[in-house]
């Protein structure tokens, strides 16, 4: 499998490779891996993120499972949310042509947003801004639901003429910048957004 980078394409050559890895890799329908082959689809699949858009917020539920192997070649049962993450990858390996057109630059926006505890929660975004009330069914949720919840009202009220745009938020909950950045979050409550 060779990854390249020409002008605004990136390819992955013999792309039904994709495919076939995870296919004989048997994940897909064994309820048993151990960690040696665990790992090296794992491997496999990081190289792949590369050309592959959204990838790696896939490969989160594997690593995690790899993490719970005692030795590298006990037999442990494939947990669910690591069946999600494989199917994701077949799903995608089976409408795949082998070339992604990765985003040309686009120009940024800066939003920037805040929330004050129950008082309420707020954003600017160049000469625009908004400000509400923190809704009173989420009051007694923790600042980092609030935070979230800022850059979704944000979101909604700016969003759709945003297209064709990367928008960079500015928040001040470095938990929340690393969740959005990352795709994932440990919070249950921000989880569910």
């Amino acid at each position: 499998m060779i990854a390249h980078q020409a002008g605004p394409e990136g390819c992955i050559q013999a792309h039904s490779c994709l495919q076939h890895r995870l296919e004989s890799s048997g994940l897909p329908k064994c309820r048993h891996c151990n960690l040696k082959d665990l790992q090296g689809l794992i491997g496999y699949l990081q190289f792949c993120t590369q050309v592959v858009p959204h990838g790696c917020t896939f490969i989160h539920g594997l690593i995690n499972f790899s993490m719970t192997f005692k030795f590298s070649f006990s037999l442990r049962y494939v947990p669910a949310y690591t069946h999600t993450d494989v199917h994701w990858w077949l799903s995608y390996a089976h409408t795949w042509n082998g070339i992604q057109i990765l985003d040309p630059l686009k120009p940024t926006l800066h939003v920037y947003t805040d929330e004050r505890g129950s008082k309420g929660l707020g954003g600017i975004f160049c000469d625009k801004w908004f400000s509400t009330r923190c809704s009173h069914c989420f009051r007694n949720r923790d600042i980092q639901f609030k935070e979230i919840y800022a850059v979704l009202q944000a979101i909604l009220s700016w969003g759709i003429s945003r297209k064709g745009h990367h928008v960079m938020f500015h928040i001040d909950n470095s938990a929340i910048v690393a969740g959005i950045s990352s795709g994932s979050s440990c919070n249950a409550q921000v989880q569910m957004f």
